[in-house]
């Protein structure tokens, strides 16, 4: 995931800019939980000290924005994390949006999350891929945003996990919405 996110952001950023991506030591691979959010404070908040003179800002690149305040809070420098940079992007881009998420379990998290960032009114659902079948991930992507535009009235589809990095070109292509 950690490459895939490196590769991504370094072509968005193109050749002026410098990325490097970090682990956090500590936290679980997949954070799916608000305990797992809660394994990653110490880890993130040791990184932001250990290199807040070294960078110009920082990402959090795991759409929960797990610490995301206390990030801010603490560094000097801008911290962003993908799922609030996703929701207030996508707020833009039309009137509703619809956020895909691995697990059910996420759902309630991600709706606290755009009520956080007050555009729950402009979310028009949160679903999950089913990955149960014999379909690619990248199938299900496509089939739970057709769903989304098509039963939720979706406008734009955010990929509400990085472990989806890439997978953005096939739903811009095969349905024609951000």
């Amino acid at each position: 995931m950690t490459h895939r996110i490196r590769a991504a952001a370094t072509e968005f950023a193109g050749a002026e800019h410098h990325i490097e991506c970090v682990s956090n030591p500590g936290a679980p691979e997949f954070i799916a939980t608000y305990a797992d959010e809660g394994r990653t404070a110490v880890g993130l908040f040791s990184l932001l000290e250990e290199h807040q003179h070294n960078y110009d800002a920082f990402v959090i690149a795991c759409h929960g924005d797990p610490n995301l305040d206390a990030a801010k809070h603490l560094s000097t420098k801008p911290v962003v994390g993908i799922g609030e940079a996703s929701v207030k992007v996508a707020s833009m881009l039309g009137h509703s949006f619809s956020i895909l998420t691995p697990t059910d379990s996420i759902i309630p998290w991600k709706e606290d999350q755009v009520r956080k960032y007050g555009l729950e009114r402009q979310m028009a659902s949160v679903r999950v891929p089913d990955t149960s079948g014999h379909l690619s991930l990248e199938e299900s992507l496509i089939n739970a945003a057709q769903a989304a535009v098509e039963q939720d009235m979706a406008e734009v589809i955010i990929l509400g996990c990085a472990a989806y990095t890439g997978y953005e070109r096939y739903i811009n292509d095969r349905l024609g919405v951000p």
